[in-house]
């Protein structure tokens, strides 16, 4: 299936998010901010990104920029 970033400032959502994601037989990397989800992309250039937009240290918005 397809490699999934997850990006959320929030622990408890971003488990909830991966064994979603994990019990559909995607593969799934965790970053907890913009800035670290910007550098996982680089290194494991997953299919898709799922962020949330409201975050420290790099917002959503500013993320999705830097990833397209």
């Amino acid at each position: 299936m397809a490699l999934i970033l997850v990006i959320d400032d929030d622990p408890a959502l971003r488990q909830v998010i991966r064994r979603i994601l994990s019990d559909a037989g995607h593969s799934v990397v965790e970053a907890e901010n913009g800035a670290v989800g910007v550098k996982c992309a680089q290194q494991h250039r997953p299919t898709i990104a799922i962020t949330d937009i409201l975050m420290p240290e790099k917002e959503g918005i500013e993320t999705i920029r830097e990833l397209r």
